[in-house]
């Protein structure tokens, strides 16, 4: 596999059956969540995306944009022209040069007036910090069977069809750290299967982009099946399918055994439950079926919704029921009955597990089905906007990791150092007693301390620490950052266990999770 450097104009391709011409909506703009370089003054990477009121990048647009930068001294210039061969997206640099500062890049179309804001950089102090804030997908597809689109021109046409495309798509039009492609494993053959561990180890390169080889299990479509949907990721690239549609793994049971077999050290796969509380034709997790070992994350967000907690925001949504369901046995949020939505499984939710007592982080996907991974714009044959009595905008994942390189961003998700969210790229952080999130703390006393900070891609309207499930102290309408200390934690009686997380909503609408951090009293 040799791949052509120059960018690939295929990535951004409008569908074959758009309708009109394509008119400028949006601009999106995106800068490193964490800005660390030795020298003085740090120049940094400014990706600039023009779209369309459905989300998709236009061609050979052109325009005429303002540039400032906000939050401390830097120098950008402060004007461009995008020309037809930018084919709307665009990197460009900057340079900042005040340490303790959040960044954010500002920019306006000249012509439309359109405005927009960059996700927040923050500059420490040092001039090196422990943990950099990467960015990106754990779960989406290309579309439901692959090879499908791959033959059809217009399905193609609707987003990126090969392995290739999905990896570049990823990397170099929405500028995401990592990602894995996820494709449905009961739609997989042997030679499909191939080229994904292909995909994965060559556009694995250190400091720059890191995949993860994986896929979703997920054939439960039966009466005798309740063991839902999970992502399955491996660290190394030469790992096997172990397929939901075939006899022996088709339980989470067997699938575990075969893990169990297959992992070389016990801590090389991940299997993270997504859409954990979606009522439709049992594809909800079964708690039976969890498994401490491998299930360490779960899928907080994706664009079918939130599973933090039963009801609003984000309620889970479906317009069908599943052949194997019977609507008189649904049950449902009350005040609700089966001629309306949501459709959510009560008792399925993370932080149902959580009060089980089971040590979840939380990560965001896309859940993708047209292949672009980070920022979904097409759900089937329909823009994702249009289906929105059914879909949201897809999630994304950080990972607070020490490098950039699979090594380092695989420990800190099997150390649950991770935060999810609606799919914009929020600062959120906690600590305990200087523990990290995902941390657990074995004491005899009453914890000292809890810091957080946040820092929105917009006004943040709540900062909520939730403890053990309960909104336990809250910020409201801080800004667009957020920092805070509270001493003095409560303490348990001996043998209790507390859990603690940050809940971030923004006053437009977006949210953001971190995952929890506990502490044992013994």
């Amino acid at each position: 596999m040799k791949e052509d450097k120059r960018f690939n104009k295929n990535l951004i391709r409008l569908p074959l059956d758009y309708k009109g011409a394509a008119e400028l909506a949006e601009i999106r703009v995106s800068i490193p969540s964490i800005i660390v370089d030795p020298a003085n003054d740090i120049e940094i990477d400014i990706g600039l995306e023009l779209l369309d009121k459905y989300g998709f990048h236009i061609p050979d647009l052109k325009a005429d944009l303002e540039l400032e930068i906000e939050g401390g001294s830097g120098e950008i210039q402060s004007s461009l022209r995008f020309k037809p061969e930018y084919d709307s997206h665009y990197k460009i640099k900057a340079v900042v040069s005040e340490r303790g500062k959040v960044y954010r890049i500002r920019v306006r179309d000249k012509v439309t007036g359109i405005e927009a804001i960059s996700n927040p950089g923050w500059c420490p102090e040092v001039s090196y910090a422990d943990f950099g804030l990467f960015w990106g997908d754990l779960h989406a597809h290309r579309i439901q069977v692959p090879s499908t689109k791959m033959n059809d021109p217009l399905l193609w046409s609707y987003g990126p069809a090969t392995v290739d495309e999905f990896y570049q798509y990823a990397r170099d039009v929405m500028n995401l750290d990592f990602a894995a492609l996820t494709d449905h494993d009961y739609c997989l053959n042997v030679d499909e299967w191939r080229q994904i561990q292909d995909g994965a180890q060559y556009y694995n390169q250190p400091g720059r982009f890191v995949t993860f080889l994986g896929y979703e299990w997920a054939y439960n479509f039966g009466p005798s099946t309740d063991h839902g949907h999970r992502v399955i990721l491996f660290e190394k690239d030469n790992m096997p399918l172990i397929s939901s549609s075939w006899k022996g793994s088709n339980s989470t049971y067997d699938l575990f055994s075969i893990f169990d077999r297959l992992s070389g050290n016990g801590m090389d796969i991940l299997s993270i439950p997504h859409h954990p509380a979606r009522l439709c034709h049992k594809i909800w997790l079964n708690w039976e079926s969890y498994a401490q070992k491998y299930d360490r994350l779960g899928e907080i967000f994706s664009l079918w919704g939130s599973c933090e907690k039963e009801g609003e925001p984000y309620i889970l949504k479906n317009t069908y029921v599943g052949m194997f369901d019977k609507v008189e046995n649904l049950q449902f949020p009350a005040g609700t009955s089966k001629d309306e939505i949501p459709f959510e499984a009560t008792g399925h939710f993370l932080q149902n597990g959580l009060e089980l007592g089971y040590k979840i982080g939380f990560v965001g996907g896309s859940e993708s089905h047209d292949g672009r991974a980070g920022g979904s714009v097409m759900h089937g044959q329909y823009p994702l906007k249009k289906l929105s009595h059914r879909h949201y905008k897809g999630g994304l994942t950080g990972i607070w990791a020490r490098r950039k390189d699979r090594e380092s961003l695989w420990s800190s998700l099997w150390n649950r150092r991770t935060l999810a969210t609606t799919g914009v790229r929020i600062i959120a952080y906690m600590q305990i007693d200087n523990q990290d999130i995902g941390s657990t703390i074995l004491t005899k006393h009453a914890p000292n301390k809890l810091k957080a900070n946040v820092h929105g891609t917009g006004a943040l309207l709540k900062v909520t620490v939730v403890r053990n499930n309960e909104d336990w102290y809250t910020v409201e309408k801080p800004g667009w950052d957020c920092a805070f200390e509270l001493d003095d934690l409560p303490m348990l009686k001996k043998g209790g266990t507390d859990w603690y997380y940050l809940r971030v909503t923004q006053e437009d609408g977006n949210m953001a999770w971190t995952s929890p951090g506990w502490v044992k009293f013994i």
